[in-house]
């Protein structure tokens, strides 16, 4: 995980999807606002955009609730945990866990925001 410390996204937190080379790290942040808003009834989920920082400008963590693998037990989630997508399509999506398969690593989960059911990597996500 990171935290933005300068530049026009300072104060986002997010985590670093790809590291280059010559030292740019790109995460994914909320899109910012635009000038006009329109009013609706809706709930909907913010947009992300993914944008590129340089490394000097971020401060990085390890996300303290992070899906773990143990060789004796497999990952450590399981039906109806309440969880938060970390990375990919579904990014900053949470909810409730539904199905889990071992076998190819992903896991069913009904979003909070719409009740849509999704189809998870397990290394997509956070407690």
């Amino acid at each position: 995980m990171a935290v933005i410390c300068h530049g026009a996204y300072k104060g986002a937190e997010a985590p670093i999807e790809w590291m280059s080379i010559n030292g740019t790290a790109w995460i994914y942040v909320q899109e910012k606002e635009k000038s006009f808003t329109t009013q609706t009834s809706l709930k909907q989920q913010p947009s992300y955009i993914m944008v590129p920082v340089e490394v000097h400008e971020i401060q990085v963590y390890r996300a303290t609730c992070m899906l773990n693998f143990m060789k004796e037990r497999g990952y450590d989630v399981c039906t109806g945990d309440c969880v938060e997508v970390a990375r990919g399509k579904w990014f900053r999506s949470k909810g409730t866990v539904q199905a889990v398969d071992f076998d190819k690593a992903s896991l069913d989960l009904v979003c909070e925001m719409d009740g849509q059911k999704v189809s998870i990597l397990l290394y997509s996500l956070l407690f």
